[in-house]
């Protein structure tokens, strides 16, 4: 009597960890994956929103910085600080 409590156990614990694996972990890999390529994508003209709520137009655009323009002022960020592309 006692294995089959600790068999339903296990199996209870294993589909937890299985529905855990499936939608929690998988979609969220799915959502940082495009939110990283959108940040990437990032170019000279786009309106952003940044992590801080600043909003404004990228005037420029390197490699691991933006230069955005924002109510008469420029302001340099990081491109990690990017939250959305505004259309």
């Amino acid at each position: 009597m006692q294995s089959k409590g600790l068999y339903y156990t296990l199996l209870y614990v294993g589909v937890l960890i299985v529905f855990y694996y499936l939608f929690i972990l998988i979609p969220g890999k799915k959502r940082k994956r495009a939110h990283d390529e959108m940040q990437q994508c990032v170019k000279s003209g786009d309106r952003v929103v940044t992590i801080g709520g600043v909003k404004g137009t990228v005037v420029e655009a390197g490699e691991e910085t933006l230069v955005i323009e924002t109510g008469g002022s420029r302001i340099e960020i990081l491109r990690g600080a990017v939250q959305m592309v505004c259309k």
